[in-house]
């Protein structure tokens, strides 16, 4: 990194970045090359890659991951669930992978924050410009709606992906019973840039 910007086409790899800010309220459940975990206060964030077309055993794949990541909500089905990545599947079209994508978030009551916000319009997330392709595979889904607000697609002129960032606004409380406006710009704490998940405290 020190030597500049990396060439090339790197594929996978799932993270959350939290601040030191919040680091005393974060505790790292799981960690995978497909999905990491960590809690927030009492909210489980999950940053989630699933394969993408032309993958080995793709459908095999997504299914364990989500069948793994379902074991692990039920552990913590008290709190509230902010799960976000790159899917590979438009979730509005109909095929295997986006079956199954959308019966997890239907068996674990999963709403997608696009949808809780919509704005009329479908927004797509990845953008290749070279090849002119454009598509929606990458979102935020939560268990509850009452803690997310302000989502929003983000396209800044600095992202050298070609996968554009997510950001969703939600709420989350601390053991001492304080809570946590978590919120992209201006106030405590912001959870979410896609495709990396980000847990950060802001000035």
């Amino acid at each position: 990194m020190e030597s500049g910007i990396l060439y090339g086409r790197p594929f996978g790899g799932v993270a959350i970045l939290v601040s030191k800010h919040l680091v005393s309220h974060t505790q790292l459940v799981f960690a995978s090359d497909r999905y990491v975990i960590a809690v927030v206060g009492d909210m489980l964030v999950v940053s989630v890659y699933l394969p993408c077309v032309g993958t080995d055993n793709r459908l095999f794949i997504v299914e364990e991951t989500l069948c793994s990541i379902s074991d692990w909500l039920s552990k913590y089905a008290d709190g509230s669930v902010l799960l976000g990545g790159d899917f590979n599947a438009d979730l509005d079209k109909s095929n295997p992978v986006s079956g199954l994508i959308n019966k997890f978030c239907a068996d674990k009551c999963l709403s997608r924050c696009d949808l809780l916000q919509a704005t009329g319009s479908k927004h797509c997330t990845y953008v290749n410009d070279s090849t002119g392709y454009e598509s929606t595979i990458d979102y935020f889904l939560i268990n509850n709606s009452n803690v997310a607000s302000a989502f929003e697609l983000l396209d800044n002129f600095m992202n050298l992906s070609d996968h554009l960032p997510l950001s969703v606004r939600c709420t989350c409380n601390f053991s001492n019973g304080h809570a946590v406006d978590a919120v992209d710009t201006e106030c405590s704490a912001c959870i979410g840039i896609m495709p990396t998940c980000l847990v950060r405290r802001c000035k």
